[in-house]
C-alpha cells in the first residue's frame, strides 16, 4: 500500500515542484494517474476489511474504480448480488469512488443517462483472457466452459467493452481534471500547509 501512496504522491511533488519553478521546463511530462482500478476478489461475501482500508487510503489521492475480477467465477445470481453487497459496503463506510458524477441541471440528458448506466455497473465486472476461440465463425477472445463460452468484449458477459470505452475516451479528460483540479489540489494545500506549518515552528 505505502508503495502506491508513495508513487502517486511523488508524481504530485514533480508537478508542485515544476510549478514553483521561475523558468519551467517546456519538455515537462506530467505522470499523474488518473484512476486506479480497485480488484475485488469475488468471494460473493462482501468487501473485506482489507479491501475497505486500501480504498479508504488511496481514494484521496486517486479516482478509484472498484471492479471484481474473475467474475465469471459466480453465477449471474451471485454477481448481481455481489455487486449490490459492494456497493452497500462503499456506501456505508464512506468510501469515495469515481462514480462518474454528473450534474442534472447542468449536464445534457445523453450524459446523465450514459453516467446513470455507468454508475449502476459498478463495481465492474472483468472477464480477464488472452486466448482466442471460434464463436459462430469468428475469432473471440474468451473462455470456453463445458456449459459454454464467456466472451471478454461481450456487454452481456463482463462489463470490460463498457469500462474500456469510459477510461480510454468518454470519461478520460473527466477523470484528469478531477485529478487536476481536486485530487492535486487538496494534496498541493496539505503539503504547502505542512511546509508553512513546519517553517513558523
Amino acid at each position: 500500500f505505502q508503495e502506491i501512496l508513495g508513487y502517486l504522491e511523488r508524481q504530485y511533488d514533480d508537478i508542485l515542484s515544476e510549478e514553483s519553478r521561475i523558468k519551467r521546463n517546456p519538455r515537462f511530462r506530467d505522470n499523474r494517474v488518473h484512476a486506479l482500478l480497485y480488484f475485488i476478489t469475488p468471494t460473493g461475501h462482501s468487501l473485506r476489511e482489507i479491501d475497505i482500508e486500501l480504498m479508504k487510503r488511496l481514494s484521496p489521492r486517486i479516482n478509484v474504480i472498484p471492479v471484481i475480477g474473475k467474475a465469471d467465477t459466480l453465477t449471474p445470481v451471485e454477481l448481481n448480488e455481489f455487486k449490490k453487497r459492494v456497493m452497500e459496503d462503499i456506501e456505508h463506510h464512506n468510501i469515495p469512488i469515481y462514480n462518474f458524477p454528473y450534474d442534472p441541471e447542468e449536464d445534457d440528458e445523453e450524459t446523465i443517462e450514459e453516467n446513470s448506466e455507468l454508475r449502476s455497473l459498478l463495481p465492474f465486472a472483468l472477464i480477464g483472457c488472452e486466448e482466442e476461440i471460434m464463436v459462430n465463425g469468428r475469432k473471440v477472445r474468451g473462455r470456453q466452459y463445458p456449459w459454454g463460452i464467456v466472451e471478454v468484449d461481450n456487454t452481456q458477459h463482463c462489463d470490460f467493452a463498457k469500462l474500456r470505452f469510459a477510461l480510454l475516451s468518454s470519461h478520460l479528460q473527466d477523470l484528469k481534471e478531477i485529478t487536476h483540479d481536486y485530487l492535486y489540489e487538496n494534496y498541493r494545500t496539505e503539503k504547502l500547509s505542512r511546509s508553512a506549518d513546519n517553517i513558523s515552528e
